[in-house]
């Protein structure tokens, strides 16, 4: 890792139809899912990009060949998850709302049902709408996830997600407090967003989805503004974030969520090289292993005991065959 790399990561959340999605929506057929997932992966390989799907788990069902044809070529497959899209929509409240008991049982059950689907574990989690509290971040840790990502600076108590305040670079999780940066082995990757243009309506801010009805300015502006900060506070692990749904055309060349995706991808070239940074296609594990030096301790902690039993000489410690059996 150099501090001079700048790791873009382009994901989408794919989510259940629209029919099944009434948290905050999804595409409005299987088949308009299909051709979004096939053709944001297909722009970005040709622009030699990489990507993340951040999978729902009813949609990791109906797409299981393509995404694991595409993981293949490099996209990582983590779960994006919506307590109230989920199953028979039996969970009516927000994730967020719920106790450390009940976001454990729920986030088990979907995980589950995610690695039936898939034959995989998942590692990255990403939270649906943002909707969490100070239980999450254990709770999925516990269950096995390593890195999330959250959207920063939001304060929406109808959703249950209140982000503000949330420290808003790439950071080891605090496992009390979801606002600060901790000690947990759970690295969380906040979304890039616009500090200086909040939604109309609502108390948010403008990210780099490139299906946003705003314009190329309002995306430049945000990468130029989260660049120059990174640079400034000498962030050790500098990301920018391109979200996206399974919702857009992508497999059109002509329409505007493609053509506006390809321009936030081509300045986030030029901006970064006009400042010296070396542009890094990655995965969220690819950052969180960056973070890590490249190596993940353990595993060189797992070496080092596997040569230790090796290097063990008759008489060294105890020889258990000697020893009387339990309970006798």
């Amino acid at each position: 890792m150099s501090r001079h790399d700048l790791y873009v990561l382009a994901k989408m959340d794919c989510e259940r139809v629209a029919r099944y999605a009434p948290d905050m929506g999804g595409p409005k057929s299987w088949e308009r899912s299909e051709e979004a997932i096939r053709g944001w992966a297909e722009l970005l390989m040709d622009r030699g990009f990489k990507g993340f799907f951040g999978i729902h788990p009813e949609t990791a069902y109906q797409h299981r060949e393509l995404f694991l044809e595409l993981e293949k070529k490099g996209f990582e497959l983590g779960m994006q998850f919506h307590a109230g899209n989920f199953r028979g929509l039996e969970y009516r409240c927000y994730l967020g709302s719920y106790s450390r008991e009940e976001q454990m049982d729920i986030i088990r059950k979907a995980r589950d049902d995610w690695i039936r689907a898939l034959g995989r574990i998942p590692r990255t989690y990403g939270v649906g709408g943002g909707s969490f509290n100070d239980y999450t971040w254990l709770v999925i840790y516990e269950l096995g996830f390593r890195q999330c990502y959250i959207p920063p600076e939001r304060h929406r108590p109808d959703v249950y997600c209140i982000s503000v305040s949330l420290y808003p670079y790439a950071h080891h999780a605090n496992p009390y407090n979801r606002l600060t940066p901790g000690d947990l082995e759970l690295y969380v990757i906040p979304i890039t967003i616009n500090w200086r243009r909040k939604i109309p309506g609502v108390n948010q801010f403008y990210d780099l989805r490139p299906e946003e009805k705003i314009g190329i300015e309002v995306h430049r502006e945000t990468i130029n503004q989260n660049l120059d900060k990174m640079i400034e506070l000498d962030v050790p692990v500098k990301t920018i974030t391109v979200p996206t749904h399974n919702t857009q055309e992508y497999t059109d060349p002509k329409n505007r969520s493609r053509m506006m995706l390809e321009e936030i991808l081509d300045y986030i070239m030029e901006a970064a090289e006009r400042r010296g940074l070396n542009v890094v296609s990655a995965t969220p594990e690819e950052v969180h292993l960056a973070a890590h030096g490249g190596k993940w301790p353990w595993e060189e902690e797992m070496r080092l005991y596997k040569r230790w039993e090796r290097s063990l000489k008759p008489g060294e410690g105890l020889d258990i065959t000697r020893l009387p059996a339990p309970n006798k």
